[in-house]
């Protein structure tokens, strides 16, 4: 310990003297350190040792907690990313098919509105609508445009008959004993 009360530490000689440089004009030996604050300081020691040791390992839980946080998010992105292709590729092949199938359905449709009038076709979704929706639209117009157009085979407006020419009573009595003497 200094003149000042300060405590200085030992040479790591081993040696308990500290120099002579550092001790006061005619003394040979510093005064001696009392024990109780000798085991004052050596505690004090033991506590901050112990604190950079909690210190130390609460730094590395949080180094270990963060690198398994990173790995699992990483193996979170390859398995999404995996996924994601398989769908790519589940979809490729569908593309393919739904193509196939969109143009079998807007070909059906065009056939089924080909002797269409106008004025039902003007209503059509179009060629670049959902094929769906589409044959939705043309299975309801089906129904109006049957409505519209007349049927063939005489189901349909019959003509205008001609008018009858007047008749006299004498006429139509031959006309009905004509008829009786038939049958």
């Amino acid at each position: 310990m200094n003149e000042d009360g300060t405590f200085v530490p030992a040479d790591d000689t081993g040696d308990s003297t500290p120099p002579a440089s550092t001790l006061p004009a005619g003394k040979k030996t510093p005064d001696p350190v009392p024990y109780s604050r000798f085991q004052e300081v050596v505690q004090q020691r033991r506590n901050l040792e112990a604190k950079l040791n909690e210190a130390e390992n609460a730094r590395i839980a949080a180094e270990t907690a963060k690198h398994a946080a990173e790995q699992k998010l990483t193996e979170q992105e390859t398995a999404a990313a995996a996924a994601v292709q398989a769908v790519k590729d589940a979809a490729s092949g569908n593309e393919q098919l739904l193509a196939k199938y969109r143009e079998i359905i807007s070909s059906t449709v065009n056939d089924m509105t080909t002797d269409w009038p106008e004025e039902a076709k003007m209503f059509d979704p179009g060629a670049d609508a959902d094929p769906m929706v589409r044959l939705e639209w043309a299975n309801k117009a089906k129904l109006l445009v049957a409505k519209l157009q007349p049927a063939v085979g005489g189901a349909g407006i019959a003509p205008k008959p001609a008018p009858k020419q007047p008749t006299t009573n004498n006429q139509e009595v031959k006309s009905s004993v004509d008829v009786k003497r038939r049958f």
